[in-house]
């Protein structure tokens, strides 16, 4: 794995495989807080779900599973975890439906897949979270992560910290 700082809000990580994918999940994991939300971005496939699962795991949750179909799981850890999962969602009354920011009220850890469809503008303890897949590698995931808040920042330098200190590669080049 290897990151670049692009600003004091924004990551960029590469991920060379689900493993380490899920390992950057459970880091994240490590340093949420009750009413932090995770926006995930990215087309089928991205590893969304891979990610989530390592950040269950952090929060003492097992066998985390996308709720495409149930569309909410909630989950019991550390703190409360709740999952969603957007994708067959079609109109903003549906997202509205499930009333997600009541979670948020409630203490709980919320992680959106598909947070495209949510129209809602968070600005504090969030993090945005896009996954891109490289052309040249299937596994290879490019992790964008951007923090809002000033919270939120804190724990994006946390996440970066413990990388710098795991000896991951560091770009100190910025955009």
């Amino acid at each position: 794995m290897n990151f670049k700082m692009l600003s004091d809000n924004k990551a960029v990580i590469t991920a060379y495989s689900p493993e380490e994918s899920k390992d950057l999940g459970y880091l994240i994991g490590e340093n949420l807080y009750p009413g932090f939300t995770i926006l995930f971005f990215g087309g089928l496939g991205m590893g969304k779900t891979v990610v989530t699962q390592g950040i269950g795991n952090a929060l003492g949750v097992k066998n985390v599973k996308s709720p495409t179909f149930i569309i909410v799981s909630e989950h019991e850890g550390v703190v409360p975890f709740v999952h969603a999962d957007l994708y067959r969602l079609e109109k903003d009354s549906e997202v509205d439906f499930l009333d997600l920011e009541n979670y948020l009220d409630q203490g709980c850890v919320l992680v959106v897949e598909w947070a495209e469809k949510w129209n809602i503008n968070l600005t504090k303890d969030t993090f945005k979270i896009t996954i891109e897949k490289t052309e040249e590698y299937e596994n290879i995931r490019t992790i964008t992560l951007e923090a809002l808040g000033n919270k939120a920042t804190k724990k994006l330098e946390q996440v970066i910290s413990t990388l710098n200190d795991r000896g991951q590669q560091y770009d100190s080049t910025r955009n």
